[in-house]
């Protein structure tokens, strides 16, 4: 499980994102940086799905130089929409040169048909790109008349170097059930949020790095207040919904033994619906 991600949206919320092609007045590209599951960016003509983003400016307002991970949360992509994304170092670029292009399949497993709203997700792993600009695509292929997305994810991803075996995962649901004085119960179904929980590992001379870098410094940024993004194995396409864990960081706890170099931490995500 050394594949788990860990990242925050800081380098795409400060990203300037734009388009030329016919959004829904009230639901604009903007919305892709919003952080409520239910505010969707709604693109009106399949054959114009896309968009471009600058992240000239974004690099150093989120402290790094290129990212290696995308993902656009909450999209109504059927199976077989095709995502295309590249980047270049102009947006006039984009079209007559990209100095990178990758097209995949918005659902990596069309058997998730009974999911909500699945997540499209692209990992480059060590192959980061720098470029200043990038364009997402989706050739639709079939389906509703529209797409939607929701919340969009640029991120330099924390790649996980030590996890502990035995991560727990499922789904809560909160109990609203009244009993009726003859003794019939009636339960009011609320939504099912998923939650994952999973320990940290960090030892030997590198620790303290990893310790300052990334635990404490994704507690300091996003709190419990903020949204983080969770992917237990994003090569583990056939699976991959259901490993992609968008929410709310829950209190954690701690375990130092700094005479042995060796730092747990337990961290709870619970999913934001």
């Amino acid at each position: 499980m050394g594949n788990s991600l860990l990242m925050t949206p800081m380098l795409s919320d400060a990203a300037t994102l734009s388009t030329t092609a016919p959004v829904a007045a009230s639901m604009p590209l903007n919305y892709l940086q919003k952080t409520q599951p239910t505010d969707t960016c709604r693109w009106t003509d399949t054959t114009q799905v896309t968009f471009d983003v600058d992240l000239t400016a974004a690099y150093a307002s989120a402290g790094v130089s290129s990212w290696n991970f995308l993902a656009l949360l909450f999209t109504n992509f059927a199976a077989g929409d095709q995502v295309t994304i590249k980047t270049a170092s102009s947006q006039a670029n984009l079209t007559s040169s990209p100095a990178f292009t990758s097209t995949t399949d918005a659902w990596p497993d069309p058997g998730l048909t009974t999911w909500d709203r699945p997540p499209f997700v692209l990992w480059l792993g060590s192959s980061g790109r720098s470029e200043n600009w990038l364009r997402v695509s989706v050739t639709a292929s079939g389906g509703s008349s529209y797409r939607e997305a929701g919340r969009l994810y640029i991120a330099d991803a924390y790649q996980v170097s030590g996890l502990r075996y035995g991560t727990s995962t499922g789904f809560g649901e909160e109990e609203i059930i009244q009993e009726a004085e003859g003794g019939p119960e009636y339960a009011y179904e609320r939504p099912r949020a998923r939650s994952r929980e999973f320990t940290l590992e960090a030892h030997g001379p590198s620790a303290q790095a990893e310790i300052h870098t990334h635990w404490l410094e994704i507690q300091r940024l996003r709190g419990v207040s903020k949204d983080v993004l969770f992917v237990l194995d994003p090569e583990d396409t056939t699976y991959l919904a259901q490993n992609t864990i968008y929410g709310r960081l829950r209190p954690a706890s701690e375990q130092n033994n700094p005479a042995f170099r060796l730092y747990t931490l337990t961290l709870r995500i619970k999913e934001m619906l």
